[in-house]
């Protein structure tokens, strides 16, 4: 799409900025960029990530796959491990 030039460019708003600022902005200068606050797109992949977490402990074998991929990237220890290991 970006080489047939229909891709849009994405503009963030963070702070106490507002999107629809830079929405009339980006209008009176001709563009047509997408406009969005850091804020909502952290709280939107926050509930987006719930969901789907939500959902997938519901099915055994998508939880036992999740657990299997997340493992490549974390690991588990227990809070106890941590506490004696504090304490010694």
């Amino acid at each position: 799409m970006s080489r047939k030039g229909q891709a849009r460019e994405i503009m963030y708003a963070w702070g106490n900025a507002k999107t629809e600022d830079l929405v009339s902005t980006t209008k009176e200068i001709e563009r047509n960029d997408c406009v969005i606050h850091i804020r909502e797109l952290i709280d939107a992949f926050r509930v987006g990530l719930a969901n789907y977490l939500e959902e997938v402990m519901q099915d055994e074998n998508r939880k036992k796959q999740l657990e299997a991929g997340a493992s490549l990237w974390f690991t588990h220890l227990d809070q106890s491990t941590v506490t004696a290991f504090l304490t010694t």
